[in-house]
């Protein structure tokens, strides 16, 4: 059947949408719609099955709405669809007419091609043309651990109480009674003399 322009204007096509002749289609659509928009679910006018069915294969389904606004919320929310677990590899395109479909095919053929060409770059289809930006690098946070600098002025004897690896080769465990402490740097505690 001919649909004409102003008809594809309030339609959207579906692909990927399983095949079961056991389930009701409309059912099955309204349900991808409600995980689509949510409250905002339009009012489906009529939806079906394009092609002959082969085992095997989903065949493409066409869904009319009865207004051409409840296409541009359904297709503006259907990346919710990556969320869903029954409809994440279902996708959602305008109903093209095979003139547009072989325009977009082309379309998509320079795109591929571009991102490998240009693989540092962002390319995507906006309004019939490709457009390129430049990826935004998100900053790295460090995560190398920090380490207290031991030049603050504070200066280790070689007889306290503080061990490291050399006065422990030594044998050296005396008490830490020297030097003022300074926030942040070590936390030292000195013995109390016996009475």
């Amino acid at each position: 059947a001919v649909v004409s322009t102003q008809s594809r204007s309030r339609c959207v096509m579906v692909y990927g949408l399983r095949e079961d002749p056991k389930t009701n289609l409309d059912t099955v659509v309204g349900g991808m719609l409600s995980e689509i928009a949510g409250a905002e679910k339009p009012f489906v006018r009529e939806c079906y099955r394009l092609g002959t069915a082969k085992p095997g294969q989903h065949r493409p389904v066409r869904v009319c709405f009865s207004r051409s606004d409840s296409v541009s919320v359904v297709l503006s929310n259907a990346k919710n669809l990556k969320q869903s677990s029954q409809f994440n590899k279902t996708f959602l395109s305008p109903d093209r007419s095979p003139e547009e479909r072989l325009i977009r095919r082309k379309l998509v053929e320079s795109l591929k091609a571009k991102m490998e060409k240009e693989p540092e770059k962002y390319h995507f289809i906006r309004g019939g043309e490709i457009c390129t930006t430049e990826r935004k690098v998100t900053p790295q946070h460090s995560t190398e651990k920090k380490t207290i600098p031991q030049h603050s002025g504070f200066s280790i004897p070689q007889h306290s109480g503080f061990s490291t690896s050399s006065n422990r080769a030594a044998g050296l465990n005396k008490s830490f009674t020297q030097g003022p402490w300074i926030p942040g740097t070590l936390s030292i505690s000195t013995p109390m003399k016996k009475r």
